[in-house]
């Protein structure tokens, strides 16, 4: 399992360093083309509180997937604190397709300034991916719910 882990541990730091760069260059070079293209403040305001907010989300799902893969490493896989590690990441996930649905104003004018419906297309992709990772981690909690109840039950008929 070490091995596993590791190379899950090895992803995680991945997706940290590029979402960590998408947060620090990206996101500032859009908010700057939407000054640039004269869009309303409030949905200016309302996309840079949503991405920055959708990042810190994606920060914490890789902290609690960090936390799975300790539990694992240390045979506490089906525990509670696992089951509360799922719970945080399946309500991160929806909240994250939650922020992008609100955001659909925003990437609207924005496609609309540039002609381009790539912004649209990576909007709904965001949302997909949210939904996705709420649905995972629901399913993921559910078996490891089970689980626990089934040692539980066993401890107690020992």
């Amino acid at each position: 399992m070490k091995k596993l882990t590791t190379f899950l541990r090895l992803s995680l730091c991945i997706m940290l360093f590029f979402l960590t760069l998408i947060t620090v260059f990206m996101f500032p070079n859009v908010l700057s083309f939407m000054i640039q293209v004269k869009t309303a403040p409030s949905l200016i305001i309302l996309f840079g509180i949503g991405t920055y907010a959708s990042a810190i989300g994606a920060y914490t799902i890789i902290f609690f997937a960090w936390r799975l893969l300790y539990l694992i490493d240390h045979d506490k896989a089906f525990s509670n604190s696992s089951l509360f590690s799922l719970n945080k990441i399946k309500w991160i996930g929806f909240s994250i397709a939650v922020i992008y649905i609100l955001l659909i104003p925003s990437v609207v004018t924005m496609e609309n300034a540039e002609c381009n419906p790539l912004s649209t297309i990576t909007n709904i992709f965001l949302i997909g991916l949210g939904v996705t990772i709420g649905i995972f981690a629901n399913v993921l909690e559910r078996i490891c719910n089970h689980v626990v109840k089934f040692e539980t039950e066993n401890e107690l008929t020992i």
